[in-house]
């Protein structure tokens, strides 16, 4: 997602395995939305809205994204 956007994406996570999984993609990632300074952000992205909304599994292989099949 971030080679498409010109600014960088600070991602707020609890998760330890997403955060992990964060740190190795070079986001900025901390548990804590609070520790980026307001400067810095310009859109807030509220991913727990969709957490209650059926979705599809993504998947990225060799830089293309695919939807999981079951």
């Amino acid at each position: 997602m971030s080679k498409y956007l010109e600014k960088e994406i600070y991602v707020s996570e609890i998760s330890l395995n997403a955060l992990k999984a964060l740190k190795s993609k070079n986001f900025l990632v901390d548990s804590n939305l609070d520790n980026y300074g307001s400067s810095q952000i310009k859109t807030i992205y509220m991913n727990e809205v969709l957490d209650n909304i059926p979705c599809s599994v993504g998947i990225e292989v060799d830089n293309t994204w695919y939807e999981k099949k079951n």
